[in-house]
C-alpha cells in the first residue's frame, strides 16, 4: 500500500493541484504506469507551494534527459510525466543546501524534508518520476 505525505508551506489544505513525487522501481527495464505508481512512498507537494519554492530548482536541472527513453525533456512540465535521473536528483539537491543559508526558517524547513526525502528515495531508485495534474 502507497503511502502518500504531502509536504505544505502556502498552501491552502482543499488544494487539489499538485506535483507528486514517484521512486521508480528499481527493478523495472522498462517502466510501465505501476512502476512508479507503486511505490511505497510518494510525496506531493501542491502548487502553491512547488511554483514559488521548487519551479526555481527544476528550471537549473531542466533541459535533462529522460533516464529510461533518453529523450531530452526541454523544461519542466507541471501537466505531465517528468522523468529525473539521480544525477540530475543530486544537482538540485546540492543547489537547494547551497541556498539553505539563505532562507528563512520556515522556507529551510521545507527544503530539508524534501532534501531527506529525496536522500531517503534516492538510496532505493535511481529515477524518480515528478508528475503534475494541472
Amino acid at each position: 500500500m502507497t503511502k502518500q505525505i504531502t509536504l505544505r508551506l502556502f498552501a491552502p489544505r482543499k488544494s487539489k493541484i499538485c506535483i507528486q513525487f514517484y521512486p521508480v522501481n528499481p527493478n523495472a527495464t522498462n517502466p510501465t504506469w505501476e512502476d512508479w505508481h507503486d511505490c511505497p512512498t510518494v510525496l506531493r507537494v501542491c502548487m502553491e507551494d512547488a511554483e514559488p519554492l521548487l519551479l526555481p530548482y527544476f528550471r537549473n536541472i531542466f533541459p535533462c534527459t529522460n533516464p529510461d527513453t533518453k529523450e531530452v525533456q526541454p523544461a519542466f512540465d507541471f501537466c505531465w510525466d517528468n522523468w529525473i535521473g539521480k544525477t540530475d536528483w543530486q544537482q538540485l539537491m546540492t543547489q537547494i543546501q547551497n541556498d539553505l543559508p539563505n532562507q528563512s526558517r520556515t522556507h529551510r524547513d521545507f527544503y530539508v524534508y524534501l532534501l531527506l526525502w529525496l536522500s531517503k528515495a534516492l538510496q532505493y531508485t535511481d529515477v524518480i518520476v515528478v508528475e503534475g495534474n494541472l
